[in-house]
């Protein structure tokens, strides 16, 4: 039986290290993809609150403006009401300014799958240099 080479490279430890670079890769690809899914589902569900609320705002002034109350009370409440809906217009300028883009999540899955291909890449070269290595390596008989 040939010595084994103490704290060599074999082929189990080569493949038990692409198993796991494989795996955390796919890992890390879902994780992110689930965590950009969380974060859009987050938006949409700020952005459709914050607009069910400006909704009932402007219905809510509209009533107001159609009741017969006193003029001063009326314009009084036009302002604050007027304040209210602005802010909640800076607010959804805001969440709209600061989500990411369609273009900016496509970028980061973009990126994120050249970087996977340039794993896989090197994992290619190194199983191909350890065939060359294994070639060179074998005792004729």
């Amino acid at each position: 039986m040939p010595d084994r080479p103490s704290g060599g490279v074999t082929w189990y430890n080569i493949m038990v290290t692409l198993g796991v670079l494989i795996t955390a890769g796919g890992g890390g690809w879902t994780l992110l993809q689930s965590q950009l899914a969380s974060i859009d589902r987050q938006i949409d569900t700020t952005t459709r609150s914050f607009s069910k609320r400006l909704d009932e705002l402007q219905r809510e002034e509209e009533r107001i403006r159609n009741e017969s109350i006193h003029r001063n009370e009326s314009n009084e409440f036009t302002k604050r009401m007027d304040h209210e809906v602005s802010t909640i217009n800076e607010r959804i300028k805001i969440i709209e300014a600061t989500r990411p883009t369609v273009g900016e999540l496509q970028a980061i899955g973009t990126s994120t799958t050249r970087e996977l291909l340039e794993i896989k890449e090197r994992i290619k070269s190194l199983e191909e240099n350890l065939r060359k290595l294994a070639i060179v390596t074998v005792p004729a008989k």
